[in-house]
């Protein structure tokens, strides 16, 4: 969105709840919630205008967490006990053993519902040997955790997740070359520190 729409929506929230935001502030928005388009924010502050509850200009996080909701088409997030219930169904109609039997059981099922059955394991769902109450609850804590994470990445700007993800991998790469230079130098008497121990010095014979 252009600086122009970006200071028309705020314009339409500073009228919606009374409260003005200083010059710097908006500066500070723009960074956080430029990269929206114009649409997907205006939406955003009409969703945000309706359901915040307290007399202050609305939060940063408020207005991308509503955006992240306008960009999936969410009106109503899935809560656990519906997505358990959707796996349960899905389960049940489920034979490991046949194929496309899940394909055809999970057919028009929520994205994340099926990563949470994957991450959980097919098998223990259809399987598992423990009471239903366990194996739910469970489905629960993984999918809690998932929906925690797309929450979380929802919320970010796309240049900042790929900036986040960039120095993941930057990390784990340095990590690998730390390990490989450890066990290299085990292998030929250095230890992993670095530096090359003394032979042990014997006794001069006179």
């Amino acid at each position: 969105m252009t600086t122009k729409e970006f200071l028309e929506g705020i314009a339409y929230l500073e009228l919606g709840t009374g409260k003005p935001l200083s010059a710097d502030a908006k500066d500070v928005y723009f960074d956080c919630l430029g990269d929206l388009s114009y649409d997907v924010f205006k939406l955003a502050a009409q969703r945000v205008l309706m359901e915040h509850k307290w007399a202050t200009f609305p939060s940063i996080a408020e207005l991308r967490e509503a955006a992240a909701e306008t960009q999936r088409g969410t009106v109503k997030e899935l809560s656990p006990a519906e997505a358990w219930a959707i796996a349960w169904r899905i389960a049940a109609n489920t034979d490991p053993e046949i194929d496309g039997s899940f394909a055809r059981a999970s057919k028009d099922a929520p994205p994340l519902v099926l990563e949470a059955i994957r991450a959980f394991g097919l098998l223990d769902l259809c399987y598992g040997k423990e009471p239903v109450g366990v194996i739910r609850g469970q489905f629960l804590r993984v999918f809690e955790q998932l929906a925690a994470r797309e929450r979380r990445r929802a919320l970010l700007p796309a240049a900042l997740t790929q900036a986040i993800e960039q120095r993941d991998k930057s990390d784990q790469v340095a990590e690998g070359a730390r390990r490989n230079i450890a066990e290299l130098a085990s292998g030929v008497g250095i230890p992993a520190n670095g530096k090359a121990q003394e032979a042990p010095s014997t006794p001069s014979k006179e």
